[in-house]
């Protein structure tokens, strides 16, 4: 989730070139080098279809392996061979989206996937789910993000809901009670402040401000009631970088920097914060709760790392941004592969999938907090030494999250720019500095996006 910024300027460039060749026949696989393939002999007389992905050079890990083996000894008539590709695997996949050339089996981000059905560049699954008789079990508000101008494009295969945290260790050390649901932006500011301690460095609210500042922020603009962009009846993005929402929340910013409530070193990147975090330096941070790993690999103790109600805006809202992938079927997928690409699909969205999946994490000590994107799993009973309030953020989140702001990937670098602007220097205008960054997006960046429609 952190190669955002690379993967952002990429989408830029091929936006407006993919509308123009999305539908060319899609180009041959044979000349892709691969290091590692799984094949089947049929024991029929036909030969199997072949279903291509794509992983690193590393493979996939044991257990996804693990599926793709019982699907390749489960099916005569579909085999899927994995292509190990070296270099950049998300950088391959969205020029392979550009040229026609994605494999079969294909995963997307969320913010991916909204820009790619209206390109057309993704087929709608609707009939695919409505003769799919385990579709019920489901989680259909996670399934429903997904559903674009009344078609569905995407499977969700993994969940990530943003939580703020906080340290136990912390919170005891300074005879704090953690905040109870309902509590505001105006409490969160006063908290904050009192952790604040110059002579232990220690404060209060780790903010990720200096690198990929529009992620979080975008959580605060909900908050205050604001929107910073939307799409228009023909899915063109439109921009909305001034409005009431979007300056109540970076007037937030910077009180909360006036009041000492975030970290005083204005360089701090992201992995900085998080260590911070886990030092026990910084009191609060947001993370996704599929990344808890990267606290604990930092030296933190598991049963250090609470989680705390997203304090209300004075928009009256406190979503939180939920990201993941989901599985989808490239318009350039040849008729013939379709059938078996989805079945593949199914097999991995099973009861049985999810079950094996928690055991196999369990047995290797790691959290497994990707979502819960079926109904008919007891989670309080699978993830039993998980913590119940992860596990009822995850419910939460499901229903009332969010995806990332629409067009995120055209415009997110005019928001970090513009955040950074304002909160490094306090006398420059909030709003003048906003209209100057989304003027250049829209002379930069927007024209050719709405171009491919």
């Amino acid at each position: 989730m952190f190669k955002k910024i690379f993967r952002y300027m990429i989408l830029i460039i091929i936006f407006f070139l993919l509308i123009i060749i999305i539908f060319q026949p899609s180009k041959s696989q044979d000349n892709i080098p691969s290091e590692k393939s799984i094949n089947k002999t049929s024991s029929t007389t036909k030969e199997p279809v072949e279903l291509i992905t794509w992983t690193d050079l590393n493979g996939f890990d044991e257990f996804e392996q693990s599926y793709i083996d019982l699907f390749n000894s489960l099916y005569d008539d579909y085999q899927i061979k994995v292509v190990a590709r070296p270099g950049d695997l998300d950088t391959d996949t969205m020029t392979a989206m550009m040229n026609g050339s994605a494999p079969d089996i294909l995963i997307l981000s969320y913010d991916e996937v909204t820009t790619y059905a209206y390109l057309d560049a993704l087929l709608p699954l609707d009939d695919y789910f409505a003769h799919w008789e385990d579709f019920s079990n489901m989680n259909h508000d996670s399934v429903e993000k997904f559903k674009i101008n009344n078609h569905y494009y995407g499977l969700p295969c993994g969940e990530y809901t943003m939580s703020l945290l906080y340290n136990k260790q912390v919170f005891r050390e300074n005879n704090l009670t953690p905040p109870k649901k309902g509590w505001t932006w105006n409490d969160f500011l006063s908290l904050a402040s009192s952790l604040y301690d110059p002579s232990t460095g220690q404060y209060g609210f780790a903010l990720n401000w200096n690198q990929w500042g529009n992620w979080w922020f975008q959580m605060f603009v909900w908050a205050a009631g604001g929107e910073l962009t939307y799409a228009d009846t023909d899915g063109k993005l439109v921009t909305d970088f001034t409005n009431e929402g979007v300056i109540k929340a970076a007037n937030y910013y910077r009180e909360l920097k006036k009041q000492n409530c975030i970290q005083p070193n204005n360089s701090l990147r992201l992995d900085d914060l998080k260590k911070d975090f886990a030092d026990g330096k910084a009191a609060m941070i947001y993370s996704g709760l599929d990344a808890l790993s990267d606290f604990t690999s930092l030296g933190m103790n598991p049963n250090d790392i609470g989680i705390l109600p997203i304090p209300i805006g004075p928009g009256g809202s406190n979503a939180a941004q939920i990201g993941g992938s989901c599985y989808v079927i490239h318009s350039n997928v040849p008729k013939e592969k379709q059938e078996g690409v989805f079945r593949f699909y199914k097999l991995v969205s099973s009861k049985q999938y999810f079950e094996d999946k928690a055991n196999y994490f369990s047995k290797s000590n790691t959290p497994f907090l990707q979502g819960q994107l079926r109904t008919d799993i007891d989670y309080n009973q699978l993830l039993q030494n998980i913590p119940v309030e992860f596990i009822n953020t995850m419910k939460q989140s499901s229903q009332t999250g969010r995806a990332s702001y629409y067009g995120t990937p055209v415009i997110s670098s005019f928001i970090d720019s513009a955040i950074q602007r304002i909160m490094l220097d306090s006398t420059v205008n909030i709003e003048s500095v906003f209209h100057q960054y989304e003027n250049e997006a829209n002379n930069q960046a927007v024209p050719q996006y709405n171009e491919a429609f």
